[in-house]
């Protein structure tokens, strides 16, 4: 029996470099595209995952924003008070790692809050150079009021969506943030 020769290594297609890419703003504009490049690779930006989760935060924020207003609250304290509400006692290191936030952003909200009457720094029990942040009655009274402003903003967002097609989305986007989860960097909180 004849040995086989083996089979040549498989050529590139084309001398050309890479694909290079075609920007696009919708589908429609790349149907209606005059055809492409040879190699040419379309990115159209309204079906990019990156740029639909990018708007839909947005979105989020800015209409989570406007009902907060109405309690003299800037949307970028809300995080903050639903760890606070979940877990109070917290150092400023602690609150820092668990929402996954540089320290020095930390600290200046925190200020802000402590300013606005939200919460006071307390040392803790254990180690008097660490701060403890606690939640003072304000903090802890606009917690039911809020938190109904969140939910219904969260169910206008889910509206004519089924539970399954929720919990899906959800599986989704954890998935999403584990791929994009640094595996050296504190884990993000499950929700």
């Amino acid at each position: 029996m004849p040995l086989k020769k083996s089979a040549a290594p498989a050529k590139p297609r084309s001398d050309r470099p890479p694909a290079s890419y075609k920007v696009m703003l919708s589908s429609k504009d790349e149907a209606a595209s005059q055809g492409k490049v040879d190699g040419e690779v379309a990115f159209v930006i309204s079906e990019s995952i990156a740029h639909l989760t990018v708007v839909t935060a947005r979105l989020f924020d800015r209409t989570l924003s406007s009902r907060l207003k109405n309690f003299d609250i800037p949307i970028g304290q809300w995080p903050f008070l639903l760890f606070l509400w979940a877990n109070e006692n917290l150092s400023q290191r602690q609150l820092s790692q668990r929402m996954a936030i540089e320290e020095s952003t930390v600290a200046g909200t925190i200020s802000r809050m402590e300013r606005d009457g939200l919460i006071v720094r307390t040392p803790a029990p254990d180690n008097l150079r660490r701060n403890q942040l606690k939640l003072t009655k304000r903090g802890w009274q606009l917690k039911e009021q809020l938190l109904a402003e969140s939910r219904g903003v969260v169910e206008m967002a889910t509206q004519d969506m089924s539970e399954m097609e929720i919990a899906f989305l959800k599986t989704l986007l954890r998935k999403v943030q584990s791929n994009l989860t640094d595996k050296s960097s504190p884990a993000l909180p499950k929700a």
